[in-house]
């Protein structure tokens, strides 16, 4: 949220003319196989990959630095994964933004920190909602990332269930974390539903 909505607002207020190229250059990396994207964050993270090559260039480093098989290589992929799927509900919300509401609120005095907090984030909850339902649900669940990226010792619950299952056949621990990810998903989807139903009373 912290990196998807700051670009969310950017293209859908303040881009203009090329808000369709940002959003196509958003999209553009998702037409490539997932696998194939994964792999070249390999290739750039790697030991002799492309951000040691150019750190070492640079003289900002005197050995290379040990990012495949890391945590945070894991969550860079996760990043760069579901941010897209972050940036569009956003945008939507934003982009059906009623701009004389905008307007009123300076009209009214309020300064543009007040007019967003008051005006433009709540009105954009909904999007926010759903990016949170699309990406923290199916992120839970991600198996290849940590996989590729973290070498398999980031354990998050995808790659948890899938090693309780064929690595320790431990089915039945196996099958209780399974029901507490159906669980959390399950109480996010209610959670998203009733805050989507309180915004749209608020808005009648």
């Amino acid at each position: 949220m912290l990196v998807g909505y700051p670009i969310a607002y950017f293209i859908a207020v303040r881009a203009g003319r090329y808000a369709g190229l940002l959003l196509a250059l958003l999209l553009i990396p998702f037409w490539i196989d997932f696998i194939v994207r994964m792999s070249a964050w390999m290739v750039l993270l790697g030991r002799n990959g492309t951000i040691n090559s150019a750190l070492l260039g640079l003289g900002f480093i005197e050995q290379p630095i040990r990012m495949i098989g890391t945590y945070p290589a894991v969550l860079v992929g996760m990043l760069y994964a579901f941010l897209p799927t972050t940036v569009l509900p956003i945008h939507a919300a934003l982009n059906g933004l009623d701009k004389r509401l905008l307007e009123a609120a300076d009209d009214l005095g309020a300064t543009p920190l007040q007019s967003f907090w008051r005006v433009t984030f709540p009105l954009s909850l909904p999007g926010v909602m759903a990016a949170i339902l699309f990406v923290f649900v199916p992120a839970m669940g991600v198996y290849a990332i940590p996989v590729l990226l973290g070498g398999g010792k980031s354990i998050i619950l995808g790659n948890l269930i899938v090693q309780l299952f064929l690595d320790f056949r431990n089915m039945p621990l196996g099958a209780a974390v399974s029901v507490v990810l159906l669980a959390i998903s399950s109480v996010i989807i209610v959670g998203y539903m009733r805050v989507l139903r309180s915004v749209e009373e608020a808005r009648a």
